[in-house]
This record gives structure tokens, C-alpha cells and sequence, in this order.
């Protein structure tokens, strides 16, 4: 792995208007356009990103039914941005902490951590360097929080300007580019043992494919490659979640295979693909709960679950509402 030198930096609180919805069930007093991944927190927590009024995302909270709702980022109507909410929000595990992306005080896109329960009305820490141009997105924990994945375009000590990935330590420090590439890779996970990334690598139109890398040796292994038989050479695999359920480890993700897009599961050795979803409605980015018994994703620009067990027929429950 080549090693990132960045600057880490500290930023000052910023004042945020922080607004509570209906506790109890999905409908909420908010209504939400949503259309990337979710997190999975502490106590069954959520955090998510919705479009604002101006065009902006900005990060909410709620609870695991849609309620009790609180924006968590900066709220500001201006022309040309130079503080934006975030979006890609997700949490470390075992903390109240979220780590999301942002452009703030001019800078760009680049990776924040807040408290998940005051917002970035409090201090928050700057994580990435935000005086080089690009973007930090789609940041990931380890099972443990202590390492953070993520994607970039930035080019610092390395990188090659499109989506490259990452591997830094959750502090900010000791930033090292994990994939180096010029295919676009995007949306890594983890492992439950940190040994192991799982990503989506294709053009933004056309074929994906899942890919798993060791950290260690730097193989890698497309997952997705043996599935393409008979369906089409423009197939989308993307988004994977790497999760223990029961005694075993399965990759969730999102594929339009079957025509419109829905949520999949297959083993990491590429057998047992099992179908999770199945709606005319498109269905992406799935992410397990803290127990890996239910899973979060996007429907119709809302977030859904359901039993992370295809055999469990119990019907999916809408989290959020669009309208």
C-alpha cells in the first residue's frame, strides 16, 4: 500500500438548527428524498441523508422505525455553497460517533466525524485534507472502529484521480491507498475480521462487479464474475455490506439482474446466491443491523427493511417516507 501524507486538521463548532419529528413509527412529521446508503448505530440508531429544499443533503437521525427524528448538519440556503450538510453518513461501531462527507468553509469534499447525538453543533474533527481538490466519499468502519475505508479522487502522494480507495486509521492518520486504479471502484466494506475489503469496480454506465482484496497480499477475487451467464454483458453488482449472520458470513448488495434492481446475497467464496428482495420498486444499498438480523436499504428514494434471512417471510417494513 503507498502512503497518503495528509494534513489533519481541527474545525470549530458550527450552530445547527436541530429538529425533532414524531417518536414511535414510520410516520414521521419529515418527509425524505433518499437515494444512498444508510448507518446502522448504537442502540438502533439511524442516520441517513435527504435532499434539502435547496438542493443540498444534509445528515438526519432517527430511530430504527423512522421516528424521533433530528437533523444533524448545518441548515443554509446559499447560492453557492461553501458549507454544506453531508451525506454518506455512518457510525462507528460501539460509539455515538459519524463519520460523513462534506465541503466546509470553502474546502473540498472531504471526510468529518461528529457526534451522533448533538450533530456538528459541537466540534467536529476533520479527518481528510480538504485543501486538495476531489472528494472523500463513502466512508466504512471495521467491525472494531478503529479503521476507515473509503473512496477518493483526490491525489496526494499517490492516487490516479479517479475513484481510488483508502484505508486510514479512524483518527484521521496513516492514510494509505488500498486500490489504485484507473477503473472507477466504489462503496467498500470490510470483513468481520478487518482482513479483507469488498468493493463494486466498473464505469458509472455499464457492467460492475464485485471484487474482494486481501489487505495483506493484495489478491483479489471477482465475486460476481460466475453470475453473468445468460443475463447480459451490462449487469450492475454494487454495494457490498460483509456481514455475520448466524454462523455465517454472507455479502449483501444490490444487482439489477433480474431486470429492475434488487437486494442479493451470496457467500464471499462466489456460491448460495440468494435473492433478499423483490419489488418493482428499485432496491440498493443494503446494510446489516447490529445483531445482522434485519436489513436496511433504499426503495423508491426511501429507506426499508426486512429479515436478512430470505427464508423469513415477514413483509418489509417502509422506515422513511418520501411523500
Amino acid at each position: 500500500m503507498k502512503v497518503l501524507r495528509v494534513v489533519v486538521l481541527g474545525l470549530a463548532g458550527l450552530t445547527v438548527m436541530v429538529m425533532t419529528g414524531c417518536g414511535g413509527g414510520s410516520g414521521s412529521a419529515y418527509y425524505h428524498n433518499i437515494s444512498e446508503r444508510a448507518s446502522w448505530g448504537y442502540n438502533d440508531t439511524l442516520a441517513f441523508s435527504s435532499y434539502g429544499g435547496n438542493g443540498q443533503k444534509y445528515v438526519w437521525r432517527s430511530n430504527d422505525t423512522g421516528g424521533s427524528q433530528a437533523l444533524l448538519t448545518i441548515e443554509r440556503d446559499e447560492v453557492t455553497p461553501t458549507n454544506e450538510g453531508g451525506y454518506n453518513p455512518t457510525f462507528q461501531p460501539g460509539q455515538q460517533k459519524v463519520v460523513f462527507s462534506s465541503r466546509r468553509s470553502g474546502g473540498s469534499v472531504s471526510l468529518y466525524m461528529m457526534d451522533g447525538s448533538t450533530g456538528d453543533r459541537d466540534a467536529i474533527t476533520t479527518l481528510t485534507n480538504s485543501g486538495v481538490a476531489g472528494e472523500d466519499v463513502q466512508a466504512n468502519f471495521s467491525a472494531d472502529g478503529s479503521k476507515i475505508v473509503y473512496v477518493t479522487n483526490k491525489v496526494i502522494s499517490g492516487g490516479t484521480g479517479t475513484m481510488d480507495i483508502v484505508i486510514m486509521n479512524v483518527d484521521g492518520t496513516s492514510p494509505a491507498y488500498e486500490v489504485e486504479s484507473s477503473d472507477i471502484e466504489q462503496w467498500p466494506c470490510f470483513n468481520p475480521d478487518g482482513t479483507k475489503i469488498a468493493f463494486n469496480r466498473g464505469p458509472s454506465t455499464g457492467p460492475t462487479d464485485i471484487i474482494i482484496r486481501n489487505i495483506s497480499t493484495d489478491e483479489e477475487f471477482n465475486l460476481t464474475a460466475g453470475l453473468r451467464s445468460g443475463i447480459g454483458s451490462t449487469t450492475r453488482f454494487e454495494a457490498p455490506a460483509w456481514a455475520t449472520v448466524g454462523s455465517e458470513e454472507w455479502i449483501y448488495f444490490h444487482s439489477n439482474r433480474s431486470g429492475d434492481f434488487d437486494i442479493y446475497r451470496i457467500k464471499p467464496d462466489g456460491t448460495s446466491l440468494q435473492q433478499v428482495t423483490n419489488d418493482l420498486r428499485s432496491d440498493g444499498y443494503p446494510v446489516l443491523s447490529l445483531d445482522s438480523k434485519t436489513v436496511m436499504f433504499t426503495r423508491d428514494r426511501e429507506l426499508w427493511s426486512c429479515p436478512a434471512d430470505p427464508a423469513d417471510t415477514t413483509v418489509d417494513v417502509r422506515i422513511t417516507r418520501r411523500y
